[in-house]
């Protein structure tokens, strides 16, 4: 009987541009690994999940049904990846964040706290989300001329907020902040603009 896990002799097509390369199947869950990534052995990959290029799965972390990881992510803590979900570019997934259904998770996106993304979801760029952000379909994220990102996304509290950096605001929260730290200032101004915009159309 052969021995695929962490046997580099064994080749496996993960379905991107280079085909078939060494790879093994995870101790803990039998998914494919290529031998460019890193999966702990304390993390979960399921039978016909797929880890490969660079992507490093760490901790606690699940990673099953047909998800792909793929490209420099990062996931670790409790996070957990499942359906046909995916992860690539540079994002990192974290802490209990849970992706699934056809979400794509990519570019410098940071998922953290217990966010879910799920159904055709995409996330990418910079966006950061975290605390109890759910999301479900495409959402409109606003960049303001500092390059500061907005997005304003229903939570598991049923309340939407406004995500941006490391502020977690309900709608009226974020007017106060923003008018009592930037005032009448020209991002002040512009802030304002985008938190309208939000209100209306997200």
């Amino acid at each position: 009987m052969h021995n695929f896990y962490k046997d580099s002799k064994y080749r496996f097509d993960f379905g991107d541009i280079f085909g078939p390369v060494p790879a093994y199947k995870h101790s803990n869950g039998g998914g494919w690994v290529a031998d460019t990534a890193t999966v702990a052995d304390t993390a979960y990959v399921g039978p016909d999940a797929k880890v490969y290029g660079n992507a490093k799965v760490y901790g606690n972390s699940k990673i099953y049904g047909n998800a792909k990881i793929y490209g420099k992510s990062r996931i670790f803590g409790r996070a957990e990846i499942f359906d046909n979900a995916e992860a690539s570019g540079n994002c990192l997934i974290y802490e209990e964040a849970r992706v699934y259904g056809d979400a794509r998770i990519t570019g410098r996106a940071w998922i953290s706290g217990n966010v879910v993304i799920k159904s055709c979801a995409v996330v990418g760029g910079y966006a950061n989300i975290y605390g109890d952000a759910v999301i479900s379909k495409p959402f409109t994220s606003l960049v303001r001329s500092d390059g500061h990102t907005f997005i304003y996304v229903p939570c598991s509290d049923g309340k939407k907020r406004i995500i941006s950096g490391w502020r977690y605001f309900t709608m009226e929260e974020a007017k106060t902040h923003w008018k009592e730290t930037r005032g009448e200032t020209k991002l002040g101004i512009e802030t304002q603009n985008i938190l309208k915009f939000l209100e209306n159309n997200a």
